[in-house]
Order: structure tokens, then sequence, then C-alpha cells
């Protein structure tokens, strides 16, 4: 990184008070490498229910290791979660999970609202841990579609995200055919 941007970079967070400058990222030439280095990671962000919201070197860290995460974030390199952060994560896992059992759906806003008990809770912060939560709960988070409303009996008329368990749905569905 040329000196004059690090300098700048440095004059900017002395003025915003804040510890961190901005971060600098090197755009690499689009080689086939490259790009085939890209649509992999381009997968496995869609596959694992990440959002740019919730964009964060902790939910890199959880959903991707710390490897990928100080690959990101190289000046954030051996931060990890807090255990406050855990254990909002875990509160969030036991409220996905009592709707997802109750009802065999839990929508994403209803979630996000009713961990409002916490004092710095956040859509964002719901959005950090979403996708480690999904993971280990083997759970998916989709767009509700039409079919997928009546599959699940959803009621919610906006637009939402439902949670749910993939392999019940399935069964549901392969019994409701035979």
């Amino acid at each position: 990184m040329p000196d004059e941007l690090y300098k700048r970079a440095k004059l900017e967070a002395m003025k915003k008070n804040v510890k961190d400058t901005i971060q600098f990222y090197k755009i690499p030439s689009f080689t086939i490498e490259a790009l085939q280095r890209s649509d992999i990671r381009a997968r496995m962000w869609l596959e694992n229910h990440c959002t740019m919201k919730g964009m964060s070197r902790e939910m890199i860290y959880r959903t991707f290791g710390e490897e990928i995460a100080d690959e990101v974030y190289p000046k954030r390199k051996g931060v990890i979660p807090t255990d406050k952060s855990y254990e909002f994560q875990e509160k969030l896992e036991k409220l996905i999970m009592r709707s997802v059992n109750k009802k065999g759906y839990a929508i994403e806003s209803e979630i996000t609202e009713k961990m409002n008990g916490w004092k710095t809770m956040n859509e964002i912060s719901v959005k950090k841990v979403l996708a480690d939560s999904l993971n280990k709960l083997c759970l998916k988070r989709v767009r509700a579609t039409k079919d997928i409303k009546e599959k699940l009996n959803i009621k919610v008329k906006k637009n939402s995200y439902p949670i749910y368990n993939s392999r019940k749905l399935n069964a549901k569905i392969i019994n409701f055919m035979i």
C-alpha cells in the first residue's frame, strides 16, 4: 500500500476517534484461476446463508474459520468472538429451535424481534451469527415463495425468510406424494 494512502487513512481514523483505519484491498488480475477461486467462494457464501448485512470478521470467522477471516481482515488477525457473542448465539439458536419444533419453521424477522431483550441486539448482530447457527442446526433459510408458504403453512403476508429443517420438509413432501 502506498505510504500516502496509509497516512491519509491514519489521519481520518484520528479525526473520527477510531482505533482502526479503513481496510485496503488489492484486486487481483482477472485470470481463470482468480475467477474460479471467486466462484468457489461465492458458492460457499450462498450455501452458508451469508448476507451482506452480516458481513464482518466475526461472521467469516464463525462460518469459514480463522484462516479465511485473517485473509479477509488481516489487520484484525487473531481477534475471536467474545463470550457474550456466544451467549447471544446460544439464545438465538434456542429461539429458532423452539419455533421450528412448534410450527415447523421460524421467521427470521420474528426471531429478531424476540431477541430485542439484549441491550446490544440489532438485526446486524443476528446476521453475524445466523449463518453459523443454521449450519450447526442443519437448517435452511430461504425466501418464502408461494410454494414454500403452502408447504410450511405460513400465514405471514409480507416478504419473509423462513428457517426450516429441509430434511423434515422433504420427508413431508415425499409422504404427501406417496
